[in-house]
Formats: C-alpha cells, structure tokens, sequence
C-alpha cells in the first residue's frame, strides 16, 4: 500500500502547483532512459517502460560502473536481492545507476507493467520539489493531517532501534517442517515503492480520509480510481 501514500503525496503537489501529470522525468533525471517521453502520469500508472531495479537482472549491466557505487562489494550484491535485503553505503546511487543502464520494457505508454522503480523515482521527485525528506512529507501532508500516530516510514524504524523511539514491528515467518525465521526486506530501499509501515487500524484511516477529501480534491481522486 505504500505507492498509494506517494501518489497522493504527488497529486497534492501537481494541486499545488510544482507539479503536472504531464511534467517529464527529464526535468529531474535527464540521464535516465526515454526520460522526454516519459511523464509523472506515466510513472502513477505504471506505464514508463523503465528497467524495473527488483526484477531485472543486474548481470546485464557494466559491472564496473555499477559496482562502484557501493564500493565494488562483489560478495554482497550479486543479485537484485543484495540491496533488497541489506543496507549498502551508496545503495541509491546503485539504484539509480540500474535504472539508468537496464534494458527498457517498452516505449513510454505504450503499455502497462507493474513498475518498483517508477514509485521510487516518484519518492525521490517529491523529496526534490519540497527540499524534505520523503518521511517529513508523510508526516505533514497526510499521516498528521489524519491522525496516524502508528504509519512511519521503515527509516524511521531504522533509526529508532538505535535511539530513544522504540517501534514495534511484526517478524516474518515461513512454514517449512515448522514455523521458520524469514529474511525480511530491507525497506528502505524500496522507498515510496514499499517502506511505508502501518497498523490495519491506521490504513483505514487513511482510506476514509482520502474518500472524504481531506487529502486530495474529487477531481484528484477521481483520476486515482480511473
């Protein structure tokens, strides 16, 4: 559900003004893939056509270039699933850097694929066009506005392990002979994709806000449910 708290977050800044569905990823990331062809509304609906960084196989790209964005740590990130569950220095430069070189999936628009790195790019627009970060930006545009003391983004539990704010988090578990510890995601590197965490109780919240447009126009969220 965390893609759904960064498109509000978008369409509250296209309402503001900094932003339009048909602004192009160009404006922000000049170097990426077809990033003239392709517009925020593109990257909402899962329409860009961009390598998607948690799917896509990292062999394919330059080893070289790739590798030394997390200072060539070879043995840690072998796989997409290197920086999915473990926290690298330079991990979002890493991101960035496959975006960059993958192979695209399709021209701009042309069709619909689910899209991690679309909604990771959306986070980091945001935290660009208001100079804060992605979780201040949560916090003040809808979790306060709502009243969602229990939603905070997975840095915020991050951080929290080591200071005075201690957050309760569920573990993972899978079945196999018995109940067996699983390795969970590293969230934050999934952020505006996957790093938002939250009670049942607080997304409902969330919902009944959207629907009652405390946090969006009609019109806005008309589009969402096109």
């Amino acid at each position: 559900l965390s893609k759904m708290f960064t498109a509000v977050m978008v369409l509250q800044l296209i309402e503001e003004g900094p932003l339009s569905l048909d602004t192009p990823l160009s404006r922000y990331y000049p170097d990426l893939p077809k990033a003239d062809s392709i517009t925020i509304e593109m990257l909402l609906r899962h329409r860009s056509g961009l390598p998607d960084y948690t799917t896509d196989k990292i062999e394919s790209m330059d080893p070289d270039s790739l590798f030394s964005s997390v200072h060539y740590d070879y043995s840690r990130l072998q796989t997409n699933l290197g920086w999915l569950v473990t926290p690298l220095d330079g991990v979002q430069d890493a991101i960035l850097r496959m975006i960059q070189q993958g192979k695209t999936h399709f021209s701009p628009g042309s069709a619909f694929e689910y899209n991690n790195s679309g909604y990771w790019l959306l986070a980091a627009i945001i935290e660009k066009c208001t100079g804060r970060s992605f979780g201040s930006n949560l916090s003040t545009r809808i979790t306060g506005k709502l009243g969602m003391r229990h939603t905070c983004t997975a840095e915020q539990i991050v951080r929290s392990r080591t200071g005075s704010l201690h957050l309760k988090t569920t573990d993972s578990y899978y079945y196999c002979g018995g109940w067996q510890s699983a390795t969970d995601l590293y969230l934050p590197n999934a952020k505006g994709a996957g790093n938002i965490c939250a009670t049942p109780r607080d997304l409902l919240v969330f919902m009944r806000g959207l629907y009652q447009g405390r946090l969006v126009s009609k019109k806005m969220l008309n589009l969402m449910a096109d």
